[in-house]
């Protein structure tokens, strides 16, 4: 923007004003303005206007995505708050402002619950489609992750909204960690330190289940069938292990390993689900190891008195003293009680 001859020059020289050079001059100042900074967008600018230490004061709530907005309006976080849910069972609605076009991988949003989950949600948002809700490892939410009156927060990963915990993991998620990233396999048997068995597990209490209840249960019985108690698929039995501890096949492999002999255990041992053994054992005499015991008695002697008279010392059975209490012995090593889960 370049500037006309003074003014108080022309003055000095008797010259009156012009309007040609005035208007011209007008002109020069609105072309120059152009170029630095547009109010309306209408005009595209060539240049931006220097704003150290400039404030743009009384700004008032944004309506659109691409206008000013207050201080107090991005601190409310209205742009990101949806303030209380509605809607129905399965679908939450919040509103933003101004109004969401569209959604966006990474977008974050928070809002209050109005009403408990029931089982899977969507979320809606203004006029956009309803995308599902699910947890950070893409499982679905189980009934009661959503509390009432609880804020929330998602993060659009562009295909749902994925839950991001403010307060707490719910035991439901650390479950659902624990069967879909460790994917430990159906049937496997493990220690486990709590009293109740957590989801997706059973405890070894030979309870009969029926797998045509559910799918989980079809699953292990596909692994385990009737080898541990039972007559079919609707009376199976999982293992026993109350009181108890596993030792495994000796036929492991196909190969016999003879580490657990039968005619000494009374334990089939190449044989899955076989049982025995027992806390306390009292030795039989086949169990003894051999031994004999000494011990004092008389014997007859000869006299070689005058009249040529034997004399016998009196017979009798001797025995040794008893010692013992007849009572029987413990097998058990030392200890630690814990509950034994199966996987379904």
């Amino acid at each position: 923007m370049s500037t006309l001859p003074s003014w108080l020059e022309d003055a000095r020289q008797g010259i009156g004003i012009d309007a040609e050079r005035m208007d011209n001059e007008f002109q020069n100042y609105k072309q120059g303005l152009e170029k630095c900074v547009t109010v309306t967008g209408e005009t595209k600018p060539e240049a931006h206007l220097p704003m150290a230490g400039f404030k743009h004061l009384a700004v008032g709530r944004a309506e659109r995505r691409d206008e000013y907005t207050a201080l107090s309006q991005a601190q409310d976080g209205t742009s990101l708050w949806g303030g209380l849910s509605r809607g129905d069972r399965d679908t939450y609605k919040i509103s933003l402002y101004p109004v969401l076009p569209s959604y966006v991988t990474g977008q974050c949003f928070r809002f209050q619950v109005h009403k408990v989950n029931e089982g899977p949600v969507f979320l809606k948002i203004g006029e956009l489609e309803a995308m599902p809700i699910s947890h950070q490892n893409g499982a679905d939410l189980l009934p009661g992750d959503l509390a009432e009156n609880a804020v929330v927060f998602v993060v659009f990963d562009g295909m749902a909204f994925q839950l991001i915990p403010l307060q707490k993991i719910t035991r439901e998620e650390i479950d659902v960690k624990i069967n879909k990233i460790e994917q430990i396999p159906v049937g496997a048997i493990m220690p486990f330190g709590g009293i109740d068995a957590p989801q997706g597990w059973l405890l070894c209490d030979g309870k009969i289940y029926n797998a045509k209840a559910r799918s989980e249960l079809q699953a292990l019985y596909a692994v385990i069938g009737v080898i541990y108690g039972g007559v079919d698929q609707t009376a199976f039995a999982v293992p026993d292990l109350r009181g108890r501890a596993p030792f495994g096949c000796d036929s492991m492999g196909g190969d016999m390993a003879g580490r657990i002999g039968e005619f000494k255990t009374g334990i089939d041992a190449t044989t899955l689900g076989a049982s025995g053994g027992c806390d306390v054992h009292q030795l039989t005499i086949e169990e003894m190891p051999q031994h004999d015991h000494e011990f004092s008695c008389f014997t007859a002697t000869k006299q070689g008195a005058r009249n040529n008279q034997f004399y016998e010392t009196e017979k009798g059975i001797e025995k040794t003293g008893k010692t013992g209490g007849d009572e029987a012995h413990t097998n058990m090593p030392p200890t630690l009680i814990v509950s034994y889960m199966i996987k379904m």
